[in-house]
C-alpha cells in the first residue's frame, strides 16, 4: 500500500497546499488520487502507476490523441470502404438502365413486327379502342 500513496512532503495544490496529500488520500477525501494501468503512449511499457489526475493527466491526453488517430484512420478506411460500395452500386444501376433500355427496344421492334403482320383491319380496330 505504501507504493499507492503519495509521499508525506507532497502538499494538495486544490487546498493551497495546506493539508498533505496522503492525509487526504487517507481519510477519503481526495478523488483526485487514482491508479493509471495499461501502456504508456509513448513508449508502450507496461504502466501501472498511482498519483494525482493532475500529474498524469499528460499521460491521458496522450493517450486520448492515440485513440483519436486511430479512429481517424478506420474512419477512412470506412469512408473509402462506403465510397467504393456507392461506386459499384451505380455502376450496376446503370448497367440495369441500360439492359432494360436494350429490352424495351426489342420489345418495341418485336411488338412493330408482328404488327405488320396483322391485316390492316385488325390493327385499325386495335389502335380505336
Amino acid at each position: 500500500m505504501l507504493n499507492t500513496l503519495p509521499s508525506e512532503k507532497r502538499k494538495c495544490h486544490l487546498c493551497h497546499f495546506e493539508k498533505s496529500c496522503r492525509e487526504l488520500v487517507l481519510s477519503g477525501a481526495c478523488e483526485r488520487w487514482a491508479q493509471i494501468k495499461g501502456t504508456h503512449p509513448q513508449t508502450g511499457a507496461d504502466l501501472d502507476q498511482w498519483g494525482c489526475i493532475d500529474d498524469l493527466q499528460h499521460l491521458l491526453l496522450l493517450e486520448i490523441g492515440n485513440q483519436t488517430s486511430k479512429v481517424s484512420v478506420e474512419l477512412n478506411v470506412l469512408r473509402n470502404e462506403a465510397s467504393k460500395a456507392h461506386s459499384e452500386h451505380m455502376t450496376m444501376g446503370a448497367i440495369a438502365v441500360q439492359k432494360s433500355r436494350e429490352a424495351i427496344r426489342e420489345a418495341v421492334k418485336e411488338a412493330e413486327d408482328r404488327a405488320r403482320l396483322l391485316p390492316s383491319e385488325a390493327v385499325t380496330l386495335i389502335e380505336s379502342h
